[in-house]
């Protein structure tokens, strides 16, 4: 089921009790999350520094929960992603987990993983042009 922000921001609040407050990457700056629960959507689309930026404010008592699929980014080539990077620099260290989801995991519908599988296989055999 498909749910908007705001209707989602409503429900937890009426229901809950619970603040919620949907923050764009571009407001983040300068702020600080304490006691809060933080998700950081679509991370696959984040610079190394809006990144970096995000990841810098998470404060006392807080949990940050950062996703995203590094293979779908809108990013071009010549611009560093952040997410496959600090997953790697940051895989192991205390506190931090760090989760991949493979075709497997897909339950949007059972055709999807079989046609992700393909079209890797594919893909090797046959570049996809202008996209070195």
């Amino acid at each position: 089921v498909a749910v908007a922000a705001s209707d989602l921001v409503t429900n937890l609040h009426g229901l809950l009790g619970l603040h919620v407050e949907v923050v764009p990457l571009a407001l983040m700056r300068g702020r600080k999350f304490h006691n809060s629960f933080i998700i950081v959507d679509a991370a696959k689309n984040c610079t190394y520094k809006q990144l970096q930026m995000a990841l810098t404010r998470t404060g006392r008592e807080s949990i940050m929960v950062v996703n995203g699929d590094s293979a779908q980014t809108d990013l071009n080539k010549w611009k560093q992603g952040g997410l496959t990077y600090y997953m790697s620099a940051l895989e192991g260290l205390n506190s931090i987990g760090v989760v991949q989801l493979t075709n497997d995991d897909v339950i949007r519908n059972p055709l999807i993983s079989k046609m992700l599988d393909r079209l890797a296989i594919y893909s090797r055999m046959n570049p996809i042009p202008g996209n070195n």
